[in-house]
């Protein structure tokens, strides 16, 4: 695949930025994001935590997590996880010899309803695939927790999905492909003025 040569649309970017390391896993706080609003919308109705009672707003965290959740060897390294232990994404390509990649690829939950009942909010983006930017540590490059990740959406659809191919953007990711893209979609503060009706 050449560089930009059939690339996919970014419908919705963001950073998630380090709030801290815990035991065995770091807290990311989403800061900014450009892109699809419906998207930042729906995130916003669904992924805040409690109110902080020194700001009084709600933020919206991911956990970063080693994934215990399967046993199956294919399984991906880490797992990113919204409030109630809700899974985002695991991510592949992750590590290599032990250190980060620097980019990593994943996708959403696939199932309309989740295995507690509750309504998967990612279904109707289930065959987008996500690409995510990890920025390391650079004062100690064994740590697994990158002080930032970037979470880029791309976009599928039933007739074209991304969800299992986003692997192969990688490359022409890393050859400056989504450039012009990344470019053209700014990023913006996250605050909840910008959401009067959620």
């Amino acid at each position: 695949m050449t560089v930009g040569e059939n690339m996919p649309v970014i419908r919705f970017r963001a950073v998630l930025e380090l709030v801290e390391v815990l035991k065995s896993s770091a807290k990311y706080r989403l800061t900014y994001w450009g892109g699809s609003y419906e998207y930042m919308e729906m995130l916003h109705s669904n992924c805040r935590g409690n109110r902080d009672k020194t700001t009084g707003r709600k933020e919206i965290h991911v956990s970063h997590k080693p994934n215990y959740q399967s046993k199956d060897k294919s399984r991906p390294e880490m797992n990113l996880e919204l409030k109630s232990s809700r899974n985002l994404s695991g991510l592949r390509n992750f590590l290599e010899f032990g250190k980060l990649t620097g980019l990593a690829y994943g996708e959403p939950i696939f199932e309309q309803t989740l295995k507690n009942g509750k309504e998967n909010y990612f279904y109707p983006y289930r065959q987008d695939g996500f690409l995510f930017v990890c920025t390391p540590n650079l004062s100690d490059i064994t740590d697994v927790h990158p002080t930032k990740i970037e979470w880029i959406v791309l976009k599928g659809s039933n007739e074209k999905p991304i969800r299992q191919r986003a692997c192969k953007y990688i490359k022409p990711f890393r050859e400056g492909g989504f450039n012009e893209q990344l470019e053209s979609i700014q990023l913006r503060k996250y605050v909840d003025e910008d959401f009067p009706n959620v």
